[in-house]
């Protein structure tokens, strides 16, 4: 940080930390008005930035003379599924990706169900039953054990 012995300060901070588990590399330019007998009060929030690549920064600003400074970036996202164009916290839109489904058979087990077919997204985790298999198979009349969902009868 350098003072200069005006009211102007100018001010680049260069630093990689983490925050709440989360590794920032910061960096911030400001150039402010500042009162140089000011014994700073700062008060903290986060600023929506909405950029492709940048969510929202951490800024520290005083309550007495305005002075502020970035103390770090959030460069991650949040959407609710891939389907879901606008950021949940800072409203920027993207394209839409949309769902990348695997499918898969699932042991549901019970008296009345054996398996279900289940398509699941690769990219957000979202799922749905496509189908449900209702019929247990018994490789002969003996057999108290379910070959495909492991149900006893």
């Amino acid at each position: 940080m350098k003072f200069i012995k005006s009211k102007k300060l100018l001010m680049l901070c260069i630093a990689t930390f983490t925050f709440f588990g989360v590794l920032f590399d910061v960096f911030a330019i400001n150039e402010v008005l500042m009162d140089k007998n000011c014994e700073h009060i700062y008060s903290y929030s986060w600023e929506d930035v909405a950029t492709s690549s940048i969510c929202q920064k951490y800024i520290a600003t005083c309550s007495r003379c305005g002075y502020s400074y970035v103390i770090a970036y959030d460069y991650e996202h949040n959407y609710t599924d891939c389907e879901d164009s606008s950021c949940n916290d800072c409203g920027y839109t993207r394209p839409i990706p949309g769902h990348s489904y695997s499918y898969s058979w699932v042991s549901v087990s019970t008296a009345s169900i054996c398996q279900k077919y289940v398509a699941t997204c690769s990219r957000c985790g979202y799922s749905y039953v496509v189908s449900y298999d209702y019929v247990h198979y018994y490789p002969s009349s003996n057999t108290q054990v379910c070959r495909d969902c492991g149900y006893v009868r």
